[in-house]
């Protein structure tokens, strides 16, 4: 079989990297040095000062101020450094990690705000409502369905327009 032989379709992307260049808005902010987002592909929020930081404990989806944005030239293992600078983006199209739930097509984006662990930071991205634990991101949807990977969790596609 050749590499190139897609069967169903092609795969989605690393989470957190913009899919779809057409009607994106970005916007460069300083990661807080305190607060700093655990990863690329999460929902964010930004402090008066103008830092994007992750989302509080019990966050509500007033408070998403976007979804942070991995950088171009990054390895895909890399994770945000406080202090530096980074793109939120605001409107576009965005590859996620999703966690748990069935991915489909112009289905419903939950937010984690609470039962934060290592593995599962605050901002991760859910296909499914955990009463208590997820707020639904405002103005945001799945694409299509979604890529599976090896430890159980899928790779999606998202729209957003905040």
């Amino acid at each position: 079989m050749d590499s190139r032989d897609y069967r169903d379709r092609a795969p989605v992307g690393w989470p957190g990297r913009v899919s779809r260049k057409e009607n994106l808005a970005t916007e460069g902010h300083r990661y807080d040095s305190v607060n700093t987002p655990a990863s690329y592909g999460i929902a964010v929020a930004i402090t008066n000062d103008g830092d994007l930081i992750e989302l509080s404990v019990g966050a509500e989806p007033e408070e998403i101020f976007g979804f942070n944005v991995t950088p171009e030239f990054s390895h895909r293992t890399q994770v945000p450094i406080g202090g530096t600078m980074g793109d939120v983006m605001k409107q576009g199209y965005m590859t996620v990690k999703v966690v748990s739930g069935n991915v489909i097509a112009n289905g419903t984006v939950h937010i984690r705000v609470d039962s934060a662990t290592v593995d599962h930071p605050l901002g991760e991205v859910l296909a499914e409502e955990i009463v208590g634990d997820t707020v639904e991101a405002p103005n945001a949807r799945f694409v299509g369905p979604s890529t599976p990977a090896a430890d159980g969790s899928c790779v999606a596609e998202i729209a957003v327009k905040l």
